[in-house]
């Protein structure tokens, strides 16, 4: 045998990926495989396929897309029609919760494509009614039904992938015809309902969608009114205030606070005086954990600063009772005058009235109850 043979040992025959391409290959026009777009939209709408593969999917689209010259809902145009169809004229609830998960995340990748890839059909309608009223699910059932707090944290995906799901169809031109104003008002009032929810994620996208919907269009005022009056009428009794209902009233006030009075604060000051009597406070309300009562204080204090700009007007009620606050914290708790609950809060307030504020301690640089703390 002949050591010199130029024959490429057998191993190599055959083998096009170690061959060179063209020179010239790089302009060659690039033409859209429609077998590997076939086959990532498979595995995009299987309701099986984890959250990575599902992401990956979705970047490989992309890619592709942009490979191609093309949009993604170009590719898929012509094949997601016999894949989508089974699973929206089916009910989600005959899925079990993974598999709700990825049906809907998929769905919500399609309609977020521009130019659209879906047509508005009643079927597609249906299913964002089913999103909604998974969506609406109320939290404390599901706990109380479902001990197994895994079951409870898969529960809370899927009802954060509804609400991801119904912030995009809000943002959808088809969806915004007079034909499915009611369902978008439910829609609107969910958004509302889930800023007191006590799951972080579903406060964000919950978040998110009512913040688009206030930059898309004028709220009416009638909707606006009756999403409000649920959180304002618990605010009519300090016994029913709690850390969701106030850090969702916080949140209200980031995304509407013209829409709000400002003698909301003079409401708010009344309950912080009852403060006053820490004791008396947690014997007559039980529905607070032990140690939480400076916790809904200072949650309460944090709202002023979010008030419309005439709350400036509470600058020297607030402070003083502040002061007075710090004074009755109980002896021996975990918050005192020196490890306040009250302070940071108390300074959001000072700093967005920077100037009144300095002034106003300015004035008083002689009374010894300001600075000595």
């Amino acid at each position: 045998m002949s050591s010199n043979s130029s024959t490429p040992p057998p191993a190599l025959l055959g083998e096009e990926s170690l061959v060179a391409p063209p020179a010239d290959s790089a302009n060659l026009p690039t033409i859209p495989n429609v077998a590997t777009s076939d086959a990532y939209f498979q595995e995009l709408f299987n309701p099986n396929a984890s959250i990575i593969v599902r992401k990956n999917v979705q970047s490989c689209l992309a890619l592709l897309a942009s490979r191609t010259g093309s949009e993604v809902s170009e590719l898929l145009e012509p094949l997601y029609q016999p894949l989508l169809q089974p699973l929206i004229t089916r009910p989600l609830r005959s899925k079990t919760v993974e598999q709700q998960v990825g049906i809907v995340t998929a769905l919500n990748f399609c309609l977020a494509l521009r130019p659209p890839l879906l047509k508005l059909t009643q079927e597609l309608v249906n299913f964002l009614q089913e999103a909604l009223q998974i969506a609406e699910a109320d939290e404390n059932v599901w706990v109380v039904k479902f001990v197994n707090p895994k079951y409870t944290l898969s529960l809370n995906k899927l009802r954060t992938s509804c609400i991801e799901l119904l912030c995009t169809a809000m943002a959808w031109a088809d969806f915004k015809s007079q034909n499915h104003s009611e369902l978008r008002a439910k829609i609107i009032s969910m958004f509302f309902k889930s800023l007191t929810c006590r799951t972080p994620e579903i406060v964000a996208v919950a978040k998110e969608g009512l913040r688009q919907v206030i930059n898309q269009q004028r709220m009416p005022k009638e909707l606006l009114q009756s999403s409000l009056r649920p959180i304002l009428v618990n605010l009519a009794h300090t016994k029913n205030l709690s850390m969701p209902l106030l850090q969702g009233l916080a949140r209200l006030l980031e995304l509407l606070s013209s829409w709000f009075n400002v003698t909301l604060g003079g409401k708010l000051l009344e309950h912080l005086k009852k403060w006053m009597e820490p004791d008396k406070l947690s014997q007559s309300i039980k529905s607070w954990k032990a140690g939480e009562e400076p916790k809904i204080a200072a949650a309460i204090i944090e709202l002023f600063h979010l008030l419309p700009h005439a709350a400036s007007k509470f600058l020297d009620e607030l402070v003083t009772l502040n002061i007075d606050l710090e004074g009755a914290l109980p002896s021996g708790q975990v918050y005192s005058e020196l490890n306040s609950p009250y302070r940071l809060p108390l300074t959001k307030f000072l700093n967005r009235y920077a100037t009144l504020a300095v002034d106003y301690f300015l004035a008083r640089l002689n009374d010894p109850k300001y600075f000595r703390r």
